[in-house]
């Protein structure tokens, strides 16, 4: 395929990352985006996506404008779209890679495995779409919510935003903080409990590590240790950790419902259906990532299983 560098040239490129990632994620998200307007409720396509060795990645600056322009168009509906998009493209990739890693790959013949691959690629890259167009999607809900607010200076206001944003449901990785804590305690105290523990943590949190289809290594029983160890050299108090985790979380609340009552805001008015739609992007910006990247932990047996009968070498 030739490429025309003038044209490349004319593209007016805007910046938006660096994520080192292997080839098979970045190909279903740059592939994916011909389903957004179905999977998202959004008429709109990106035209133009370059990505470089190193991982970092440029889109047109005119297509993001546009899709900033239709989003507000579309104003709380077309957010409440792509919400309900997201979480059930999302949910959906969830359930068929949690099944997949059930299946003992070994004892499937070959059509069976593609079988289970393409399942999987079809729910990827309707999944897959929701990557990037939801930093869109939270700038316009933030530009929302400024425009709303009561006459004040724009730091205020941002300070504001802040905390009217703030997520009410907890992501994996707060709570693999609080399970690490309660592991934390039972090592300190040398319970017999505790390795029973730290595989429970294992089962449930490994998978952290790995940022995505196997760019890095799900954690092990002893990157657990020297996560304990570390926190012995803070002098860390599991326990205080943890009320301290609860403390933060029920001030952030309390200031968000004080804020409310100080701006009038009424939990019957627009403003306060696009807080709502604040916190609960603030949330899922985390949980759409986790999601794809605990998919592609569970998909990496499978992965490994074609590329043994194909004599693959890594």
């Amino acid at each position: 395929m030739s490429v025309d560098l003038e044209q490349i040239k004319k593209v007016d490129w805007q910046y938006l990352a660096k994520r080192k990632l292997p080839i098979l994620f970045w190909s279903i998200t740059d592939n994916s985006y011909q389903y957004f307007p179905k999977v998202s409720g959004i008429p709109f396509t990106y035209k133009y996506i370059i990505r470089f060795r190193d991982g970092s990645f440029f889109k047109s600056a005119k297509d993001l404008q546009k899709l900033r322009s239709t989003l507000l168009q579309r104003g709380v509906k077309g957010l409440k779209q792509f919400r309900q998009g997201l979480i059930f493209y999302l949910g959906k990739l969830d359930k068929i890679t949690e099944r997949i890693a059930k299946k003992d790959f070994t004892k499937l013949n070959n059509k069976e495995l593609l079988k289970l691959f393409n399942q999987y690629i079809e729910a990827a890259k309707l999944a897959h779409n929701f990557l990037t167009p939801i930093l869109t999607v939270e700038k316009v809900i933030s530009q929302m919510i400024l425009d709303s607010l009561l006459s004040a200076s724009e730091e205020q206001k941002k300070e504001w935003l802040t905390t009217l944003a703030f997520p009410i449901k907890e992501n994996s990785h707060t709570k693999e903080e609080r399970s690490l804590y309660k592991v934390f305690d039972l090592y300190q105290k040398k319970d017999k409990k505790f390795n029973t523990y730290l595989k429970r943590h294992l089962t449930e949190f490994a998978w952290i590590g790995t940022r995505g289809y196997g760019a890095y290594k799900e954690w092990s029983k002893q990157d657990i240790i020297n996560r304990l160890k570390h926190y012995i050299t803070q002098d860390k108090e599991p326990l205080e950790e943890i009320k301290q985790l609860d403390n933060v979380r029920r001030e952030r609340i309390e200031a968000t419902e004080k804020l409310l009552k100080e701006l009038k805001i009424n939990k019957d008015s627009k403003q306060y259906e696009l807080v709502k739609l604040a916190k609960e992007f603030a949330y899922l910006r985390t949980y759409r990532t986790d999601t794809i990247y605990l998919a592609g932990y569970r998909i990496r047996p499978l992965l490994y299983e074609i590329a043994k009968r194909v004599k693959l070498k890594e």
